[in-house]
């Protein structure tokens, strides 16, 4: 971004494609990974499938920042009196991915990074949500000023602050008001889906009838239902992985075909990112974007 919008920061982060994970920090989770409070009984008696079916990410959350990913979907849970990522099952500390954001915001300040926090852990847990965030990334934030959709990159440049900080949830608003409320900040789009077509069908569909007044996350992933998982049980090549690797290539096949429709392409979130195509795709089409001005 500081790059590429250099002498365009006059741009809408809205208007650009933004490349994303989905359930970002899922990427130690395996069989031995311990269970949230709240999970279903019958998981503990399916470990292996639950693992397989919840990692959603290989590469840690500096590697991904790296890699040229700027939205992050974290999901958040308490335990033994801890903050975690969950998805099924516990992933790494909070604290982990707070101080790997905050490495690389250090080292490159002009680089935007949404931060959408959309499960939050019980109310008696909103304080030390707050205090970590604040811990390691408090230097960063950009906290509301303006609507979402007016952010420029020279509005945040100038402000020297770099993550937008998104909480789900009226209960952590009203005690912490600063922070972005992800109902108004984004929408995001899921269609629920093992099929490769009615993905391609529904996202195209969420994205014509997106509610342009926010930002929007349209997720190019598959998603096991309970046939695939039953399934997964018994086959041990049956995974979330091997699942999304039909729509591996996807991105680079479908979004330059719904730019070239003249439909608005705003934040794509995908599963096992490092195996996709997603970011090269993004980064030619939003050059294109710019040539074209």
């Amino acid at each position: 971004m500081g790059i590429l919008y250099k002498d365009h920061s006059n741009i809408l982060l809205s208007d650009i494609i933004i490349p994303g994970t989905h359930d970002s920090a899922t990427y130690t989770i395996n069989k031995k990974s311990p269970f949230p409070s709240d999970a279903p009984k019958f998981f503990k008696a399916a470990k292996k499938t639950v693992a397989k079916m919840s990692k959603t990410q290989n590469k840690d959350i500096y590697t991904q920042l790296l890699r040229g990913n700027r939205y992050l979907d974290l999901r958040i849970t308490d335990y033994q009196n801890k903050l975690f990522i969950v998805h099924g099952m516990l992933g790494v500390e909070l604290e982990t991915v707070l101080k790997d954001i905050r490495k690389f915001t250090i080292k490159y300040p002009r680089e935007i990074i949404i931060i959408d926090f959309q499960k939050m852990p019980k109310a008696e847990y909103f304080s030390m949500l707050h205090e970590l965030v604040q811990k390691y990334l408090g230097d960063f934030l950009y906290f509301r000023k303006i609507d979402p959709v007016k952010i420029t990159f020279k509005h945040l440049w100038r402000n020297q602050r770099s993550i937008l900080p998104v909480m789900d949830g009226d209960e952590f608003i009203k005690i912490y008001p600063r922070y972005f409320k992800r109902s108004a900040f984004l929408k995001s789009d899921w269609a629920n889906t093992t099929k490769r077509n009615i993905l391609e069908q529904k996202l195209k569909k969420f994205l014509e009838d997106q509610d342009l007044t926010k930002f929007h996350v349209g997720y190019l992933t598959l998603t096991p239902d309970t046939k695939y998982i039953l399934k997964g049980i018994f086959s041990p090549k049956t995974n979330i992985y091997r699942l999304n690797k039909e729509v591996f290539n996807s991105p680079g096949e479908w979004l330059p075909k719904w730019k070239e429709e003249g439909i608005k392409l705003n934040i794509i979130s995908v599963d096992f990112e490092a195996d996709s195509n997603l970011f090269e795709t993004v980064l030619r089409l939003n050059k294109e974007a710019l040539r074209d001005q």
